[in-house]
């Protein structure tokens, strides 16, 4: 379909509450707000709303792969449903750089089942490949393991006694940057932290959206949906990722 350029249309990306667009010009793709000021996406890696197609609406192009996604009923719009089957995640084959001292991640996901690893957004593989990060749900509980550069666990928390519900939407978050370490947050409570200041590994692994980043890795595949991935190459504030948890869309 040829897109009409100058033309602007809603993103389904909001800030402050406030609806955001989208408009083509030539091949770029930018957004405005109300006042059309244009709004930096320097910190913006990716943005996956699953609104039946698997995109990334970030305007940076991120290439995926995927066997057989299927969709449902989203948080906003449709949602991935992954339902403990590798075929139907996301994997990004495009390697996203600029993370080993900060980043955030984020998603709404609504699970089927508590048990076993539910990976929610990991950047991991097997021993024999550089391994970065697992940011997942193991029994309810959420939880972010960290390796360095060298592949060692610098990090392995959760959230402990607050946990997530199956059957509902529930927003998980999680930052880190090495001024202040490591936090959790369920629906935009933080529930887990942790103050190891190593940097993150950055390395050639891919990033899993509901799975491992390897897609020979075939345990701990999310078992249920997930809706409105994204991740940003800063720790976001409390404040923002109460924003993100607020129910009125994503946060740039």
């Amino acid at each position: 379909m040829a897109i009409r350029q100058g033309t602007a249309e809603l993103s389904g990306v909001y800030i402050g509450g406030n609806p955001v667009q989208k408009i083509y010009q030539g091949s770029n793709l930018v957004y405005t707000a109300a006042s059309t000021s244009l709004i930096s996406l320097a910190d913006l890696q990716f943005y996956f709303p699953f609104n039946g197609t698997v995109t990334d609406d970030s305007g940076n192009a991120n290439t995926t792969t995927q066997v057989s996604t299927t969709f449902g009923t989203g948080k906003f719009g449709d949602a991935a449903v992954i339902n403990a089957q590798n075929a139907n995640s996301t994997i990004l084959t495009s390697k996203v750089w600029g993370t080993a001292n900060a980043y955030s991640l984020a998603a709404w996901v609504n699970l089927v089942s508590l048990t076993g690893d539910n990976q929610i957004i990991t950047r991991d593989a097997s021993f024999l490949i550089p391994r970065c990060w697992q940011f997942r749900s193991v029994s309810g509980q959420l939880q972010l393991i960290r390796f360095n550069a060298s592949g060692g666990v610098v990090a392995n928390f959760s959230s402990g006694a607050s946990t997530i519900s199956a059957g509902v939407w529930i927003h998980v978050a999680a930052t880190f940057d090495t001024t202040n370490g490591s936090k959790l947050y369920i629906n935009g409570v933080q529930v887990g932290s942790d103050n190891n200041l190593t940097a993150n590994n950055d390395t050639a692994s891919k990033i899993g959206i509901g799975t491992s980043g390897d897609p020979n890795v075939v345990s701990g595949p999310l078992n249920g949906s997930i809706d409105e991935a994204i991740m940003y190459s800063r720790a976001l504030t409390a404040g923002e990722i109460t924003t993100l948890a607020a129910g009125t869309g994503p946060l740039i």
